[in-house]
């Protein structure tokens, strides 16, 4: 059970990866801000991406496999986290003290 839990969890990794570095949303933003950018993937690409992500967790559920599907779950969201938190911008300097100013009492 634990090496289909890993090799499902690899394989789901690898495409939420390519989803995340092209994701189309976040390439604007890139393109917007000055920085170069590659290009986004076509619909039916990321639709490939998603189905072969999720695709592991199908096979886990068929094989009635409950906690390895559970973890490859948590596996998959905390993988999705981190590159959203990785790949996000950073912060504007102006903002963090524009929001404590507001913040002080009077």
């Amino acid at each position: 059970m634990t090496i289909f839990l890993w090799i499902g969890v690899s394989l789901s990794a690898a495409a939420l990866v390519g989803l995340a570095i092209r994701d189309p949303k976040r390439l604007r933003n890139v393109q917007r801000s000055g920085r170069i950018s590659r290009p986004a993937w076509g619909l039916s690409q990321r639709r490939l991406l998603a189905t072969i992500a999720l695709m592991p967790g199908l096979a886990l559920l068929l094989a009635a496999q409950w906690a390895a599907f559970l973890l490859w779950a948590g596996g998959c969201m905390a993988l999705g986290w981190a590159l959203a938190h990785w790949l996000a911008p950073a912060p504007k300097a102006e903002s963090r003290s524009s929001c404590a100013e507001n913040q002080r009492p009077a």
